[in-house]
């Protein structure tokens, strides 16, 4: 998607992907920094390498891999399992390309079409599609989980040393029980693998078995087999997300304890829906 500017940006510009509805699906930041070497002097370098949308004088190009937005990413996990910055790839049909210029918000319609080498018919298209785009969110909130749960243990520690200084032999026990059911719930949502080694020897957990439809510029059509292996999965992920709730629900009142006690109380404790 090629964009002309007499000369750069005060504030750099980015670019959205709206579908048929104008729903933005797609964000695609300003570029931070270049990411080529020729990128100070090739206006289609530095975004062609997954740079982000240039600002550069004259003709600047932003490549689009079709795809979604992806899910929050897992922070407090490994760098490679922290998972995709993108989502599912789009369907055929009709999008837009929309970015502001000098205070003005230019659109571009335009049609994307489906591989002519492809077999599948749009329906196929279609189920593969919401399939992922469906266990998409699910791994976000899966993220999410985690992320709070890795907020909470440092909360957690951080409360039993101050507690060990004291004489509070009975909160100091409920720490420690609360910091077990949060250990007992991580590893229900993560095995925590730190390399690719971990992935051959330790069995995964949600985050690691979450039901996947086909890899590639499309996504595949769910088989039998893979829906009957998303209902196991939904039902275990049901469950989890049931027993963090009720955890985080335990939080409240030891988060008064821990006030009267004039000691850090434990944050992110939010619930979740599955």
């Amino acid at each position: 998607i090629d964009f002309y500017q007499a000369a750069p940006q005060k504030v750099a510009p980015s670019m959205q992907i709206l579908d048929a509805s104008g729903h933005v699906v797609r964000h695609i930041p300003a570029q931070k920094k270049p990411e080529h070497p020729e990128a100070a002097f090739n206006p289609y370098a530095g975004a062609m390498a997954g740079g982000g949308v240039t600002n550069l004088p004259g003709i600047n190009r932003v490549v689009w891999n079709f795809r979604e937005d992806g899910a929050p990413l897992c922070t407090a996990c490994a760098r490679e399992f922290q998972g995709s910055p993108v989502g599912p790839a789009v369907l055929p049909g009709r999008y837009y390309a929309r970015i502001t210029l000098n205070g003005h918000t230019l659109t571009q319609p335009f049609v994307v079409k489906a591989d002519p080498r492809s077999l599948y018919t749009l329906a196929q298209m279609r189920a593969g599609f919401e399939f992922a785009r469906e266990y998409m969110v699910v791994s976000g909130k899966i993220n999410t989980v985690i992320d709070r749960l890795a907020a909470q243990q440092r909360a957690l520690l951080a409360a039993q040393t101050a507690l060990a200084k004291t004489n509070n032999t009975v909160l100091s026990g409920r720490v420690a029980a609360t910091m077990r059911e949060r250990d007992a719930i991580f590893h229900i949502f993560t095995a925590n693998y730190q390399n690719g080694e971990d992935e051959l020897q330790i069995p995964g957990a949600l985050k690691e078995d979450i039901p996947r439809a086909g890899f590639g510029a499309v996504q595949t059509p769910p088989t039998p087999a893979l829906l009957n292996y998303a209902s196991r999965f939904d039902v275990a992920y049901r469950a989890a997300v049931a027993r963090y709730d009720a955890y985080v629900s335990s939080l409240q009142s030891l988060n008064a304890a821990l006030r009267t006690a004039g000691v850090t109380q434990v944050n992110e404790a939010l619930s979740v829906s599955p």
